[in-house]
């Protein structure tokens, strides 16, 4: 499920990327007094995502914009839903919008779905797996992030995987991988 903020600029801004972490502070702010309160302190998976706000470009008083939240589950949207539509005004770093809007949306996931992403997707290959992928890196790390430099396989096998487990983690559930069909629009 997802929720749809529509926002309304109250000044002139320009479009700055490093906002992003007062969005996040703002977003875990909706949470205080509810069941989620801890859930940035919190150890594991945070069973939710936000978008940037967009689009991506400098503000004027008066233009639209929107993000997005998203998550699995229901309990948290609805607790972030209730205290966003009580909100007249939302103050993101130097930007400053009125929320005009919470939409929810229920996208349906059939058989194939599609993952679309306007931001980087990092993926974390861990050293049990070098050699599937025929990764020599230069020290020992534990880790290492997906460059172009390695083979794509690792960055869809790594993706994959962390799909699973959320899943199966979020549901209690065993899900085992089925074969990608990966396709990449121009």
């Amino acid at each position: 499920m997802r929720l749809l903020v529509e926002l309304e600029g109250l000044g002139d801004y320009a479009y700055d990327l490093r906002y992003y972490h007062k969005l996040q502070g703002f977003i875990y702010s909706l949470l205080e007094d509810t069941p989620y309160r801890g859930l940035h302190d919190g150890r594991g998976y945070k069973f939710f995502c936000f978008s940037n706000i967009f689009p991506p470009r400098d503000l004027k008083r008066g233009d639209v914009r929107h993000f997005m939240i998203s998550s699995p589950d229901v309990r948290l949207l609805d607790a972030f839903r209730e205290r966003l539509v009580k909100r007249e005004r939302m103050n993101v770093g130097d930007l400053s919008f009125a929320v005009k809007g919470v939409s929810v949306l229920r996208p349906r996931v059939t058989r194939s779905c599609t993952l679309i992403t306007a931001t980087p997707i990092i993926v974390r290959i861990p050293r049990e797996n070098y050699a599937q992928y025929g990764i020599e890196p230069p020290k020992d790390y534990a880790y290492l992030y997906w460059r172009k430099n390695y083979p794509f396989n690792a960055f869809i096998k790594q993706l994959e995987d962390n799909l699973i487990k959320k899943y199966n983690d979020f549901n209690s559930a065993s899900l085992e991988p089925i074969p990608l069909k990966v396709t990449f629009a121009s």
